[in-house]
């Protein structure tokens, strides 16, 4: 095997983290505005109760409520879609993580491991490659696939 180069490495480690932030906004706001997807599209729409007090909750899909869960009064449920805004924001989100997607796809490439060895798993694309190339592929094991799979306890011992 090749050395690796630190400097991608590196730079894999900032997409990967940056990439799992992108989601995990993404997933937040999608929540927030009631995103939910449906087939091959996305679907949006906010559905909550509201009492005489003006207590709002937020209904789970398919949730019915009768009373308010704060002070037990009477509620009516309210469904409602977000402004274009917001939903343009969603989907700049997901745009924005389309593109880490592809600069991590890009540089998980150039690893050695990637194209001689993680490909040929199934279920193991660049973003799950560059997480065990990142994470579970530390200098420390000199970069041998040998020693990390002593570590892994992938490797066969007799």
């Amino acid at each position: 095997m090749s050395m690796v180069n630190e400097k991608d490495l590196m730079y894999l480690k900032d997409l990967i983290a940056y990439r799992d932030d992108l989601i995990e906004l993404r997933k937040a706001f999608g929540n927030r505005i009631g995103a939910e997807k449906e087939n091959n599209g996305w679907v949006f729409l906010r559905r909550y109760t509201i009492c005489s007090n003006k207590h709002a909750v937020l209904l789970k899909k398919d949730e019915k409520r009768d009373k308010c869960p704060i002070c037990g009064g009477p509620v009516n449920i309210v469904e409602e879609t977000p402004s274009d805004d917001l939903i343009q924001r969603f989907y700049d989100l997901l745009k924005q993580q389309e593109i880490v997607e592809g600069l991590i796809a890009d540089v998980v490439t150039r690893f050695p491991e990637f194209t001689n060895f993680l490909t040929y798993i199934k279920g193991i694309g660049p973003a799950n490659a560059a997480r065990l190339l990142v994470y579970a592929f530390p200098p420390q094991f000199g970069y041998n696939v040998n020693k990390f799979r002593k570590y892994a306890g992938l490797a066969v011992m007799f």
